[in-house]
């Protein structure tokens, strides 16, 4: 289970990266917090366990096949 911090290191996160979780196989279930606008392409892209995610109303921008092969 992953929770993405509001903030790391004192400045907000604000974005998932391309592929942070690709193939990321131990991934059961995931919270953003409401700081993230963009989800890179394929960020949990063949994440085949994942069977929770939350996406805050905050993100404005999802990339391309973010959960493809997943749920």
């Amino acid at each position: 289970d992953v929770v993405i911090p509001a903030e790391y290191e004192g400045k907000p996160v604000k974005e998932i990266k391309k592929q942070a979780f690709f193939n990321c196989s131990a991934l059961t279930s995931i919270v953003i917090p409401d700081s993230v606008i963009l989800i890179g392409d394929e960020a949990f892209c063949n994440c085949k366990a994942l069977t929770s995610i939350v996406i805050p109303d905050s993100v404005t921008t999802l990339g391309k096949y973010v959960l493809q092969t997943c749920l």
